[in-house]
């Protein structure tokens, strides 16, 4: 299954990181690798902080995850939402 993280930057700015488990994983997995997902992310971020003028952007704390499939999040997949730091 995949899904798709939604991080919210703040002022209708967000960005998507994209995730696959296996079909049979349960809630509690899902959430555990879409906060790696999130962290590397942000370590990524963090690197290029050369790119940045004004600071490495900061991300809300908590982030949503919806199952996804053919481009489009599934209206009644599993939705989910944490809490990453």
């Amino acid at each position: 299954m995949k899904f798709q993280i939604t991080q919210n930057f703040g002022n209708e700015s967000y960005c998507y990181i994209y995730i696959e488990v296996p079909d049979n994983s349960t809630d509690n997995d899902i959430v555990n690798a879409a906060i790696k997902a999130q962290k590397e992310d942000r370590k990524k971020r963090e690197s290029l902080r050369a790119l940045y003028w004004s600071g490495v952007p900061v991300e809300r704390p908590t982030i949503h995850i919806n199952e996804w499939k053919d481009g489009e999040v599934i209206k009644n997949g599993r939705k989910l939402k944490t809490k990453w730091r």
